[in-house]
């Protein structure tokens, strides 16, 4: 799986070498996956987190996961946490919109502190 994981990101991405990413992961399978597969790449990345606030309890352990799994092996971490649900009724649009919004911008943000890191 690594083989064809390695082949699929310099070649269909284009990724090249002395560059670096972030991911966003959620704690889900899929997020979780692309993490380990990166860090068994030995690829510089950084991983970050947003904890939209939207599954009580279930939301700050995905958070935790997260945390710990990058903190484990030494990947630098970022994370926030939102009132999503307040936000997007204060703007006038729907969670899923908000939470999109407050994604892209978090990344962003991340993006530019990230290349620090690498």
């Amino acid at each position: 799986m690594l083989t064809e994981f390695l082949q699929y990101l310099y070649g269909v991405c284009r990724f090249a070498e002395g560059n670096s990413l972030l991911l966003a992961v959620s704690g889900g399978v899929d997020s979780m996956v692309l993490a380990h597969l990166c860090h068994e790449a030995r690829l510089p990345f950084a991983v970050a987190h947003c904890n939209f606030q939207l599954r009580a309890a279930d939301s700050d352990a995905d958070a935790a996961f997260v945390q710990q799994w990058a903190q484990a092996r030494g990947i630098p971490f970022f994370t926030e946490n939102y009132d999503t649900a307040l936000l997007a009724q204060q703007a006038g649009v729907s969670i899923q919109m908000e939470a999109r919004r407050l994604r892209y911008s978090f990344l962003n943000a991340c993006a530019n502190n990230t290349a620090t890191l690498l």
